[in-house]
């Protein structure tokens, strides 16, 4: 009876697991289901409906001088989906980002997140130290490019892997008031979606932000 009594409960408990646990290290869902919203962000932004969206392999352009760059970095990292969205400040504000970029990329494994990742840039990056922890793997990264109106901004980057997602998050401000704070402030609620994806019932339609 006792062994009966101990089996019944450790049933129960690796039942339990199983419920609580979105998914088994393998998101197979919609991108989309995961991206940041507009109540994630610092302040009150508009999201920039004409530019942001599905990010299919088919219409990834990776910035290289080689044609064959795109296909070798979808072959060797095996992305699968991906979905962007842009944001614009809408407020009057002089702290806050005037633009934030998001990005969730699905891949067929996480190995395949992790050489994602680590892909070299075309664009030469600083890296920015930080004693957080996001997800599985992080790296921040920066970049001063002059705007259109001849002032100094900076460009912060977090990427952060969980099992096979690929989070991206960037902000982009005046040099005098640019941190990394807000990208890595984003990137934690983000890592929460990925973490908790929403349930969307069978054979529903992601409904676009």
């Amino acid at each position: 009876m006792t062994k009966l009594i101990h089996y019944l409960l450790l049933t129960v408990i690796l039942a339990g697991c199983t419920l609580t646990n979105p998914f088994d290290k393998f998101y197979t869902g919609s991108a989309e289901n995961l991206i940041c919203q507009q109540e994630d962000l610092p302040g009150i932004y508009v999201l920039m409906e004409e530019i942001s969206g599905a990010r299919p392999n088919q219409e990834l352009n990776i910035d290289s001088s080689d044609p064959a760059a795109t296909t070798q970095y979808i072959q060797a990292t095996g992305r699968l989906d991906g979905w962007e969205n842009r944001f614009m400040l809408a407020e009057s504000s002089t702290e806050l980002p005037g633009f934030i970029l998001c990005d969730v990329v699905t891949f067929e494994s996480s190995e395949g997140a992790k050489q994602a990742l680590h892909w070299p840039y075309a664009q030469e990056r600083q890296a920015y130290e930080t004693d957080r922890q996001i997800g599985d793997d992080l790296a921040v990264t920066w970049v001063e490019f002059t705007s259109p109106n001849n002032e100094l901004w900076h460009d912060y980057r977090v990427e952060f892997i969980y099992h096979n997602l690929l989070g991206v998050v960037n902000t982009y401000a005046p040099a005098n008031i640019a941190t990394a704070d807000y990208a890595l402030d984003i990137a934690e609620k983000m890592l929460s979606r990925f973490e908790n994806p929403p349930q969307v019932p069978t054979g529903a339609t992601p409904t676009s932000p």
